[in-house]
């Protein structure tokens, strides 16, 4: 399963859902609403039977550390402060 958090996913209901209940723990109804934060705006998300691996900014890597210990096969890419500051280095490393 790949979750690309992005500009255009904040408008889908159903991507909302999804990031809700994978990258902040939410069930039931609370899936529904807005997330509890923005740090996952622009993350990108890979889950296999056996890995996880994830690209995010350096807000959603402060949230992951926690969540990431409990993960086996966990792999996850943290963007520099001058890589966030660059949208088209970030793009780039992001599809790469």
């Amino acid at each position: 399963m790949v979750l690309i958090q992005g500009i255009d996913s904040t408008y889908d209901e159903e991507m909302k859902k999804l990031k809700n209940w994978l990258l902040h723990g939410l069930s039931a109804k609370d899936i529904e609403g807005p997330g509890p934060n923005s740090n996952f705006d622009d993350t990108v998300v890979c889950v296999s039977k056996d890995s996880f691996s994830a690209f995010t900014s350096g807000k959603g890597f402060r949230q992951l550390q926690a969540l990431a210990t409990l993960v086996s096969n966990c792999s996850v890419y943290c963007m520099t402060k001058q890589e966030e500051e660059d949208p088209d280095k970030s793009e780039v490393l992001k599809v790469a």
